[in-house]
C-alpha cells in the first residue's frame, strides 16, 4: 500500500513538472483564403500568435470566434495577431469563406483540411485555442470552449504581454501617441 502510494506521488509530482515545461510551437505552412502560403514562423516576428482551431459544422467554435475577435482587436496594437485555422474537411471547406465573408472578423484565416496542424499542437477536437509567445513558446492552450472561457482566454494573453518585456504595455504606447 505505502509503495502504490508513493509511486502515485511520484508519478504526480512528473506530470506536474512535465506539463509546467514550456514547449516551441512546431513550425507550419498553410494556404489562407486567397490561397497564399502563411508561415507560423513568419507570423511571429510581428507578435505573438493566437491560433484557434475551428470548423463551420462546430457551434462551439462558431460562438467562440466572436469572443475572440475581441481580443484580437483589444490587443492588435501591441502585436497580437489571430490565426483561425479551419479545420473542416474538403466536403465542409466550401462553408469557410461565405462564413468569413459574412462576418467582421480581424484575422487571418487559414485552411487545414486534413487537420495535421492541429494534430502537431496536440489538438484532438475543436475549438481549440492556443496561445504562442513571440519567441515561439505555447504558453497557453484550451480545449472547447463555453460562454466564460474568453475571460480566461484574454487573462492568459494579459499576462503574456504583462511578462514580455519587449512588449510595449497599453499605457506606453498610448502616452507616445500624444
Amino acid at each position: 500500500m505505502k509503495r502504490s502510494t508513493f509511486v502515485l506521488v511520484i508519478l504526480s509530482i512528473l506530470l506536474i513538472s512535465q506539463s509546467s515545461i514550456a514547449k516551441n510551437a512546431p513550425d507550419f505552412t498553410l494556404r489562407d483564403l486567397k490561397g497564399n502560403q502563411v508561415k507560423l514562423s513568419e507570423q511571429l516576428k510581428h507578435g505573438p500568435i493566437l491560433i484557434d482551431f475551428w470548423a463551420t459544422y462546430c457551434k462551439s467554435c462558431l460562438h467562440e470566434m466572436p469572443q475572440l475577435n475581441e481580443i484580437g482587436k483589444k490587443y492588435k496594437d501591441r502585436g497580437l495577431q489571430i490565426l483561425a485555422i479551419s479545420t473542416d474537411s474538403p466536403k465542409s471547406a466550401a462553408k469557410v469563406r461565405p462564413y468569413i465573408n459574412s462576418s467582421d472578423y480581424d484575422f487571418i484565416v487559414l485552411l487545414d483540411n486534413k487537420q495535421e496542424v492541429r494534430r502537431l499542437f496536440g489538438g484532438t477536437s475543436t475549438p481549440y485555442t492556443v496561445l504562442i509567445s513571440a519567441s515561439g513558446e505555447i504558453v497557453y492552450s484550451h480545449l472547447g470552449y463555453v460562454p466564460g472561457d474568453e475571460i480566461e482566454i484574454e487573462a492568459q494573453v494579459a499576462q503574456l504581454f504583462e511578462s514580455d518585456t519587449n512588449t510595449p504595455s497599453i499605457d506606453s504606447k498610448e502616452s507616445t501617441n500624444d
